[in-house]
């Protein structure tokens, strides 16, 4: 890859049938951000192989580095009326969903790929309608529109279209899902938050919740085979918490029953004494939002100092102070000792916890159960 060469001449190979020099577009823009105005140049350029290479490496590069974007979002706007090349138009209704429209924005994005659905060519219908359903998931106004183009293209599309349309529906569904129930896009919002850029395996948010859940449990952070699995408490801290707990399985991960909420939401990674704490902000982002949301829960068990921290902060008592005064909170929420096997002296040394408290904690659960 030369620096100093100009990303036309990169992108300019006459024959149409390859990509060549997109992927070096796409390398020298991550070396060299700046020059991404001189890629948006290429997109609008008069002959059509460099316009849809430009537009293709302006795909992969909103993919991986939105925010490069951003800054030439009008300009980008203008190119189905500047650029007539259908490969260059059929890449831009993969750019343009993810650029923050405002939504006099979103509507003309949306009546441009609608004008799209119409073009001889196959493959800008069919890449037109995706376009639609990406908007539809940020700009639900469009869900029953997108509903419609998606009935159209099963009904007369050709078979790659009736293909991807049948695709599109269940991504439709699961839009018009997260648009009408709070909890269900609050849970869709939290497994999808990217807020910190420094954890060890990268973001993966593992989180149970429904608005129907009677009990909440309020952990500390995942750990590695928890955020292997993308199951909350699926390791062996996990498995003598529903044994505490008087509960299998089943009962365990049924939403009606269990909110599964940690205070911090990915794995932290570790250090020199385990895993790390949970990450603040997972707290401030989320938890009063969770609260608000989970209207029927009847008992919160508080795992762990970090989750004691967070609902219980007055009077200023330790874990072992906490739980054993769990009178004082009974019975809207429980103090327990995380479950882990790093804590093995600490449930030797305190043989009142499963002699008075669990049998207690398990007769309550029992109840809400019943009733759930």
């Amino acid at each position: 890859m030369v620096r100093g060469q100009s990303i036309v001449r990169i992108l300019s190979n006459p024959d149409r049938r390859t990509v060549q020099g997109v992927d070096q577009a796409v390398r020298l823009i991550r070396v060299s951000p700046d020059r991404i105005e001189e890629l948006i140049d290429c997109v609008f350029h008069q002959e059509s192989v460099v316009a849809m290479r430009a537009a293709d490496a302006l795909e992969k590069i909103n993919r991986s580095h939105p925010y490069l974007l951003k800054p030439y979002k009008k300009r980008i706007l203008t190119i189905p009326k500047k650029q007539a090349c259908k490969e260059a138009r059929w890449h831009w209704c993969q750019v343009v969903p993810g650029l923050d429209l405002t939504d006099k924005q979103a509507q003309a994005v949306y009546e441009t790929m609608a004008i799209f659905l119409e073009d001889p060519s196959s493959i800008l219908r069919t890449f037109a309608l995706q376009g639609i359903v990406d908007l539809a998931v940020t700009y639900p106004k469009f869900i029953v529109s997108a509903k419609h183009h998606i009935e159209a293209a099963l009904s007369k599309g050709t078979k790659a279209m009736q293909a991807r349309a049948r695709k599109l529906a269940k991504t439709v569904d699961l839009a018009e899902r997260y648009a009408s129930n709070p909890s269900f896009r609050l849970h869709q919002d939290i497994i999808t938050c990217k807020a910190c850029k420094d954890l060890p395996l990268g973001p993966k948010p593992v989180v149970r919740l429904t608005a129907a859940a009677r009990i909440k449990i309020v952990g500390q952070a995942p750990g590695i085979r928890v955020h292997e699995t993308g199951i909350p408490w699926n390791d062996p801290s996990g498995e003598r918490l529903r044994d505490w707990l008087g509960v299998g399985r089943a009962e365990f991960y049924d939403p009606k029953i269990f909110a599964l909420v940690p205070m911090g939401f990915c794995y932290p990674g570790t250090g020199p004494s385990g895993d790390l704490p949970p990450k603040p902000i997972c707290a401030e982002l989320w938890q009063s939002k969770i609260e608000s949301n989970l209207k029927k829960v009847e008992l919160t068990m508080a795992i762990g100092n970090y989750a004691q921290n967070y609902l219980l902060p007055e009077p200023k008592r330790s874990l072992t102070e906490r739980v054993k005064h769990w009178q004082d909170y009974f019975p809207s929420v429980v103090p327990l000792p995380h479950p882990s096997p790093r804590n093995n002296r600490w449930l030797n040394n305190h043989p009142w916890f499963e002699s008075e408290l669990l049998p207690e904690l398990r007769d309550l659960l029992a109840k809400i159960i019943r009733g759930s």
